[in-house]
This record gives structure tokens, C-alpha cells and sequence, in this order.
């Protein structure tokens, strides 16, 4: 659906303007407001709602006994292999040989899918917010997305029907708990962690849940919902970048209202409820865009240290031009690794159907499946 690859490229630019920021002079509208957080709450969103979709799915034919649990977890996984490992590793290959001091103090909890573990992120004890390699500091989301895929199949797949809707609602319910426990017990980040994040997968899996079921989703995740919930989101933006927020309090539940509003915007496009947005969605460069936002977000961090090293004039651009200087070129790059390293590897899950899907014919291609 490319209203849904709009949405990753507007959450991939979001990341970008966190990290590349905007220079001094607007560096209130960047540091006051969390675009990255947003961006990557999104794609978590996408994520719950879309391998929920296929998992899904998978567990109709298995009740209908046309396949079974092992040959279904063998395709997700394998398939999953095949769009998130080789670039991934092939990073960390790459930036492991360069000799980085700070990246081999971390490199295996990357290796092992861990970068959300606290030591993997921040220097010194529970009050220090250094990083330890700042360049590969946003693999945490990846972990969590990673984590999410490993154990969520077993979940659908396994779990009584009738204990789904109330469990995912527990899920929903438990990342603002836990997020609320960890800021009570000293520590500064609570976003780091899966079941600090659960209620953005959750919001995305129920969703699917639903409309599977039932056709339809919820009544609070209605298109008007999601215009009164974008309404109060420009409301709390306005409030954070001119009057600052409290930074615990807002992360506890943020997060779920951010979540909550992103899905029913989902619900929104798959019901064409608004067309004039879902027409801005569609925008072509935006789909395409969508398409390679994996590699833009992997890649991003790394590919703007080597600008600066090869062009060291970029940084002293003003800062809204650097950001489109360096957006425009890690869009360029990351083009080119799709085409040529992503796109032929995602390529052969078309020999790794689904059970119960056809194998696709040669001049076919595999539908795009979301990862952050």
C-alpha cells in the first residue's frame, strides 16, 4: 500500500532531522520536539501492524491444516534473515575493520541484536546520557524490532484465539507501566527496552487483529479520532517547543498516544477516509523513498561522518542547508545499495513462500514486508 511507504518516509526524515538537526538558530524546533522518537514510534507501528497481517494470516491456513508450525516459522524467519541480516551485518563488518576504538566496545551486543541494552548505549552509570558510539546509537531500535520478530510469531501463531485481543491489550497497557517503573527507579532513558515499547507494536498488531477478524477496526481508532489526536499532537508540540516539558513525564505517555494516533491514521488509509492526505502520501519520490528507508535509517549516522571527512566544508554550511545537503546525499547512497546489495537479496524470498502462497514466478518480485 504506498500510503504506508509515505508514512516510512516521513518517520525516516523525522529521524534525520533529530540527528542532522537544523543548526543553532533553529535548534529549538529540533531539540525541544523528539522527531527521531516519533519517527521510529511510527515505524514500530508499521511493524506490529504489518507482520501481525502476515502471522496472521499464516495461522488461518494452519488451522485449515494446509500447513504446519514449523514450515511457518521457517519462511517468517528465513524471510525476515533475508531482508534485515546481510546489509545489517555487512555494516558491521564494514565499520568493525575500520578500526573504530568506541564501535568494538559494543560491536557484539549489535552482533547479538542487545543495542538496547543500557552498557550497549551510554558511557558511566544510570545518570549519564554519553553514548559510547554515537554513530551506531540508534541500532536499539532495530534490537527491539529484532526481539519483537523473534518472539511475536509464537504469539499469534501458538496463543488461543480468545486470549489475543485481551493480551495485546495488556501489551498496549504495560508500555507506559513500565516505562513509568524504570523512570521511577533512577534510570534516565526508558525507552530503550521491548516492553518499554510494546505499546507502539501492540497499537499496529492490534489493528491487524481486528481487522482481520472483524473487517474493521476499532471505533477509537476511527479517521476522526486520528484528526482529534493529530489536533492535541500540534497542540503538544506548540507547548514543547516554546514553553519546554517536563522530559519523564511526557515519555511515559507520549509514546502511547503517538502510537494510538498512528495507527488510526493507518486505519484512516485503508479505509480511504482522507483522500487529500492519502494523496499526499502517495507522492511518488515520497514511495520511493518508503521503499529504501531501512538502509537510510541504518546508514544515516555513518554515511554523514564520511561526508564530513571527505567534504569537511559541509559542516559549515547553515544549518538547514547542511541537512538537505546531507539528507539528499545519505538518500543517494542508500539508492544505490538498495539496487544494487538490497533489492537482489530481498529478491529471493520469492523461493521462500509463504506455506500455502504460490512460489512467484522469475519476472515476479516479492511485496515489500517493513522493517525499521
Amino acid at each position: 500500500m504506498p500510503e504506508l511507504d509515505g508514512m516510512r518516509a516521513l518517520a525516516v526524515l523525522a529521524v534525520l532531522l533529530s540527528h542532522y538537526g537544523l543548526g543553532e538558530t533553529l535548534s529549538r524546533l529540533t531539540h525541544n520536539l523528539p522527531w527521531g522518537l516519533m519517527g521510529v514510534w511510527a515505524f514500530f507501528v508499521l511493524s506490529g501492524f504489518l507482520i501481525t497481517n502476515i502471522l496472521y494470516a499464516c495461522r488461518l491456513r494452519m488451522l485449515t491444516h494446509e500447513t504446519g508450525l514449523r514450515e511457518t516459522l521457517w519462511a517468517f524467519y528465513a524471510r525476515r534473515f533475508l531482508r534485515i541480516f546481510p546489509i545489517y551485518y555487512a555494516t558491521l563488518i564494514i565499520v568493525y575493520l575500520l578500526g573504530d576504538p568506541s564501535f568494538r566496545n559494543v560491536v557484539w551486543y549489535h552482533a547479538l541484536f542487545l543495542s538496547n541494552t543500557y552498557s550497549a548505549v551510554y558511557v558511566g552509570g544510570i545518570e549519564s546520557n554519553g553514548l559510547i558510539h554515537p554513530a551506531s546509537g540508534h541500532f536499539w531500535s532495530l534490537s527491539v524490532e529484532e526481539q519483537f520478530y523473534a518472539l511475536w510469531p509464537l504469539f499469534i501463531l501458538l496463543v488461543p484465539r480468545r486470549v489475543m485481543f485481551p493480551a495485546t491489550f495488556a501489551l498496549i497497557l504495560l508500555g507506559p507501566l513500565m516505562r513509568a517503573a524504570i523512570f521511577a527507579s533512577g534510570h534516565q532513558n526508558a525507552i530503550l527496552y521491548l516492553p518499554t515499547c510494546v505499546d507502539a507494536l501492540g497499537f499496529g498488531a492490534l489493528l491487524a487483529l481486528a481487522r482481520s477478524e472483524t473487517g474493521s477496526a476499532p471505533r477509537f481508532l476511527s479517521h476522526r479520532i486520528a484528526l482529534r489526536g493529530a489536533s492535541l499532537l500540534c497542540v503538544f508540540g506548540i507547548g514543547a517547543l516554546f514553553l519546554g516539558v517536563g522530559y519523564r513525564p511526557i515519555m511515559i505517555v507520549l509514546p502511547t498516544f503517538a502510537a494510538f494516533l498512528f495507527a488510526a491514521l493507518i486505519n484512516a488509509f485503508l479505509d480511504r477516509r482522507l483522500p487529500t492526505a492519502g494523496k499526499f502520501f502517495r507522492f511518488p519520490p515520497l514511495v520511493w523513498t518508503g521503499k529504501i528507508s531501512y538502509g537510510i535509517y541504518l546508514l544515516h549516522t555513518f554515511i554523514a561522518n564520511a561526508v564530513f571527512a571527505i567534504l569537511p566544508g559541509v559542516q559549515t554550511l547553515p544549518g538547514p542547508f547542511r541537512f538537505v545537503v546531507l539528507s539528499v546525499i545519505t538518500t543517494l547512497v542508500c539508492a544505490v545499495i538498495w539496487w544494487g546489495f538490497e533489492r537482489p537479496i530481498n529478491d529471493l524470498k520469492r523461493y521462500i513462500p509463504y506455506p500455502g502462497q504460490k512460489r512467484m514466478r522469475l519476472d515476479e518480485r516479492p511485496k515489500a514486508e517493513h522493517v525499521l
